[in-house]
């Protein structure tokens, strides 16, 4: 072949490769150029895990395994299964919702804002903006010295309140939480845990908004709930989010949940561990990974990742290695 021959066939296929970055991603330009395909989201068969693998920008390959967790729980959720162990371990990475560093700072830095909101809140007082009907439905699921307390800060303290009063009183219990299991398992064997958002995101989208903006959130909270009735819709709620949860059944569990804002965030951020190269292994509230505006469905509308056909979901029952949580001690490491 000429040498003029080689440089117009160079070009041409130069001129595919920029062609293609117009609508997709250098990475996938490139993989389709050199003969690799787009990285592979599959649904894994352990309950609410995910994997995605293949060569990033670079041509280095990576694989990302993502363990949709759920926050409160019971017997039920353990042991875990072999496999999810045995990725955890062999990750390069771990990262959670929060870095442990910051998870530590969390309710110390939660207090500090709410106290900081009593100064922003510049001597309004939510109750007085509140209709009689929407007192009436405060007192119904909270105490009056709460509600006391909480009416001279910013409304969405309030809001807080109402949505994790129901919580306290829920059959299941934070002492089940994944993820304060796999925290306890990755301090065991001294692991630095990442985070896909810093502290200050995450208390940022508690307390996001105007004063008026919030109460405006506030009212129509109440606005939309039978007071007498919230604990117990909240609690049957709960409960079949967690069943879904149990079923391991993605579509289910998108059912239940509602979008969230910070998903598109956090998309960005998976993406850039798919760019480090190698193993990562998060684990985070499985509500982010399902539904039409999930994680994965960002990641898949920016060209990042395809999908297979999930595979056929099973219980948890069966391969397993890690015991409950009191067990952790025990079992953790074997």
């Amino acid at each position: 072949m000429s040498i003029k021959l080689r440089l117009a066939v160079l070009l041409g296929l130069l001129a595919v490769l920029f062609a293609a970055t117009s609508c997709r991603s250098l990475s996938q330009a490139a993989s389709r150029l050199f003969g690799y395909e787009t990285p592979l989201l599959e649904k894994e068969e352990e309950r609410m895990l995910w994997r995605i693998r293949g060569y990033n920008s670079q041509g280095k390959k990576f694989t990302v395994y993502i363990q949709g967790t759920i926050h409160v729980g019971d017997e039920r959720l353990y042991p875990l299964e072999k496999r999810v162990l045995k990725a955890f371990r062999a990750s390069d990475r771990i990262v959670a919702e929060l870095s442990a560093s910051d998870l530590e700072k969390f309710s110390d830095e939660l207090r500090e804002r709410t106290s900081h909101s009593f100064s922003k809140a510049e001597g309004r007082v939510v109750t007085k903006s509140l209709t009689a009907e929407e007192k009436e439905k405060l007192r119904l699921i909270l105490d009056q010295e709460t509600i006391d307390f909480l009416t001279l800060l910013e409304p969405w303290c309030m809001i807080l309140a109402l949505c994790s009063s129901p919580q306290a009183q829920s059959e299941l219990s934070a002492d089940f939480s994944l993820d304060e299991y796999f925290a306890k398992f990755a301090k065991k064997e001294n692991r630095e845990i990442l985070g896909l958002e810093t502290l200050q995101e995450q208390l940022d989208s508690i307390s996001c908004g105007t004063y008026d903006e919030q109460l405006l959130q506030l009212k129509e909270i109440l606005e939309g709930i039978d007071a007498e009735k919230f604990k117990e819709e909240m609690n049957s709620a709960a409960k079949n989010l967690y069943e879904a949860y149990l079923s391991g059944d993605p579509k289910k569990l998108a059912e239940l949940t509602s979008e969230d804002e910070r998903n598109e965030k956090w998309a960005k951020r998976i993406l850039s561990y798919i760019e480090m190269g190698g193993t990562t292994f998060v684990y985070a509230g499985a509500a982010h990974w399902v539904g039409e505006k999930s994680v994965f469905a960002y990641l898949e509308d920016w060209g990042v990742v395809r999908q297979r056909s999930p595979t056929v979901v099973r219980q948890a029952a069966g391969s397993c290695a890690a015991g409950s949580p009191e067990l952790l001690q025990d079992s953790g490491s074997k």
